[in-house]
This record gives structure tokens, C-alpha cells and sequence, in this order.
């Protein structure tokens, strides 16, 4: 998500660059301009969420194991 929004602030700073004052067209132009990112073409968005909501939770799951054993290892022989 941090590429996603550095990515979307580097499209407004080109925009921002080219223009003395935000108007709807700069609007409609940088939402054109995210809509042709490959990352977020329509049909593709779907199984992005899906494939998001699975990763997070297998990265919480990892970390929660991680920090387990992290705790066993570290507290396990003064318990």
C-alpha cells in the first residue's frame, strides 16, 4: 500500500508541476493516470483483494508464531 500512495503522490507532484492551480481536469487526468497503472486495472482487482486478504493473514499468523517462539525461547527456562 506505501508503493501504491508514493507512487499516487509522484503522479500529483508531476501534475502539481505542470499547472499553476488544481483544477477538475488535473482531477480527472491523475485519476486517468492511476486507472492506466497496471497494478490497478479493473479486472485484475479482485483477486488482488483476495490475494491481499490471504497474505495479511498468513504474514499476522507468522509474526503471532514468530514472537511465540520468540517468548518460549527468551522466558520457557525462568517459567
Amino acid at each position: 500500500m506505501s508503493f501504491a500512495n508514493e507512487q499516487a503522490a509522484d503522479y500529483i507532484s508531476c501534475i502539481l508541476r505542470t499547472a499553476d492551480k488544481l483544477t477538475e481536469k488535473n482531477v480527472h487526468d491523475l485519476l486517468l493516470h492511476i486507472d492506466k497503472n497496471n497494478s490497478v486495472k479493473e479486472e485484475e482487482l479482485e483477486d488482488s483483494i483476495s490475494v491481499y486478504r490471504a497474505s495479511l493473514k498468513y504474514g499476522m499468523k507468522i509474526g503471532f508464531n514468530m514472537a511465540k517462539l520468540e517468548i518460549k525461547e527468551k522466558f520457557h527456562s525462568s517459567i
